[in-house]
């Protein structure tokens, strides 16, 4: 179910990190694992936020509860994404947060870009009213449901067909924000037919 994550986030450039020690010296770096990776001097990981700060965001890695965070330094430079570009004020604990980040000569780890909540699902449309529709088949929100409920917006991006062409049968890809109720508002729809999603939401 969760075959779309490592592609997408090595696509996406989208996890991220940041450390800035506090105490004496820069804070300890968690040893690598499936969630985290370093290449180029630059280090991804798929964590969850369990701390924001001013200019600090801690991330905790999705698959090593036990380690220590990534404790990441925020600047002016860093892309953070919640269904749109957001602020540090947006960023909320328990957040699933896909990051991307530079190594520092100095030690620590500066984020370049944060996506937050950030899921995607496939499948047929069953059902329709509006804007909101569910769809059956492979969404990537759970590994133990084979439905999603997605929302489309006014600043959703259509591929492949438009807004007319949700209709019940109809195969979509999703590429969106998991919100607090496990529904997607998505970002981009991609209709049966279109392009793989290649681009960032």
């Amino acid at each position: 179910m969760m075959r779309w994550l490592a592609p997408l986030v090595a696509l996406l450039a989208v996890i991220a990190a940041a450390c800035s020690g506090a105490g004496n010296g820069p804070a300890p770096t968690p040893t690598p694992s499936v969630s985290t990776r370093s290449l180029g001097g630059e280090t991804f990981i798929d964590g969850v936020v369990v701390a924001v700060g001013e200019g600090k965001l801690t991330v905790h890695p999705i698959d090593d509860r036990e380690g220590p965070p990534f404790q990441l330094q925020v600047t002016g430079e860093t892309r953070i994404w919640k269904g749109l570009d957001v602020g540090m004020s947006e960023v909320e604990i328990g957040d699933r947060a896909f990051v991307k980040a530079r190594e520092l000569e100095a030690g620590g780890l500066q984020a370049l870009t944060v996506y937050l909540n950030l899921v995607r699902a496939s499948g047929k449309i069953v059902y329709r009213h509006g804007d909101t529709m569910v769809i059956q088949g492979t969404p990537e929100i759970s590994p133990h449901t084979d439905v999603a409920v997605i929302r489309a917006q006014a600043s959703t991006i259509f591929e492949g067909g438009g807004r007319d062409d949700l209709e019940v049968g109809r195969g979509v890809d999703v590429i969106g924000v998991q919100t607090s109720d496990g529904s997607i508002t998505a970002t981009r729809i991609f209709l049966a037919g279109a392009a793989d999603p290649t681009s960032p939401p």
